[in-house]
């Protein structure tokens, strides 16, 4: 059962390399049309305020770190697995350094294994516990977009409000209606079977949670995407920026969505989108310091500190108990 899967890890190498050049040329394009040069960059970032900057790295870490170990720790609780608030915290300080050496779903895929082979958990179980924590990070990063694009519609608390109850409403009616579940399950299996097994591993737990819990882990999943907005208003606020909140907070949900396009770490389309988005706010060369610094501080330092644990993680796939 675990063959494939590493096998999938392994071919994942060449497609890294394809990402991490997709990155480099995109950056160089950014840098050309906008006529920015390295030392027109490091000026910009000269302007910024170091103690902001040290604040947006600090809390970016620390909620990281605390936050998705919980979440996945309550995930892998609720599907049945029996384990440790520590060993998770040290499943995802292991694998974050591969995140960022592989694209991300070959990091999934790697926790899949450990959770298989070294906690002896079932394939199916494992892939449908770990694209559900997954698509908690899409209900969340979703909402935040809409109530971005609710504040830019709406001037005055009333209608803010009747776009505010629509969106409860809409997403009451996602979670506790399986009749939305199987349509949703449908419609993705007709677009692609990839797609299929991510939308019915999303959902698996969603159809055996009780009411209580589905509304937690809804609330536990917009929270957790909050902090790259957190993050993210740190900079613009270390460069004396203050962007409209409903424009803020659409636009740099848009921008994060962008660096879900297979390069590294989503850099470049992150950066190239942050500069078109809030253009006119700033500079070009002070926006491409912030996508670039928001890429940093949101992706490569949380997964980067995890490089202490990576021997233990990749021991425990390799030694696990599943053959």
């Amino acid at each position: 059962m675990t063959a494939a899967p590493a096998e999938k890890t392994r071919r994942r190498w060449p497609s890294a390399l394809a990402a991490a050049a997709s990155s480099a040329l995109i950056l160089a394009l950014l840098f050309r049309l906008l006529d920015i040069d390295p030392a027109s960059l490091w000026d910009a970032w000269q302007q910024a305020s170091p103690g902001l900057l040290v604040l947006a790295a600090v809390f970016s870490l620390g909620v990281h770190v605390a936050t998705s170990t919980d979440k996945l720790f309550r995930v892998m609780r609720a599907a049945g697995l029996s384990i440790t608030w520590g060993e998770v915290l040290r499943i995802r300080l292991g694998s974050g350094p591969i995140r960022l050496l592989l694209p991300v779903d070959a990091g999934d895929v790697a926790n899949i294994l450990f959770f298989h082979r070294g906690r002896n958990m079932p394939i199916d179980s494992a892939s449908g516990a770990i694209v559900f924590d997954r698509g908690l990070n899409l209900i969340g990063s979703t909402f935040w977009l809409l109530a971005g694009l609710a504040l830019l519609q709406a001037e005055s608390p009333a209608p803010r409000a009747l776009l505010f109850g629509a969106i409860g409403v809409a997403y009451a009616v996602f979670l506790y209606a399986g009749s939305i579940h199987r349509l949703v399950i449908r419609t993705a299996e007709a677009f692609h079977p990839r797609l299929g097994r991510f939308a019915r591993g999303s959902l698996s737990l969603f159809q055996k949670l009780n009411a209580r819990q589905k509304a937690f882990f809804c609330l536990y999943g917009i929270l957790f995407q909050a902090r790259p907005l957190v993050v993210a208003w740190l900079l613009f606020a270390a460069f004396g920026l203050q962007p409209p909140v409903g424009e803020f907070i659409a636009w740099i949900v848009l921008a994060l969505f962008a660096g879900h396009l297979p390069t590294a770490m989503g850099m470049g389309p992150r950066e190239a989108a942050v500069v078109m988005l809030f253009a006119g706010i700033a500079p070009p060369a002070i926006l491409l310091g912030i996508g670039l610094l928001l890429t940093l501080f949101v992706h490569a330092l949380p997964m980067a500190v995890g490089l202490p644990w990576v021997y233990w993680y990749l021991h425990k796939i390799a030694n696990g108990t599943r053959g």
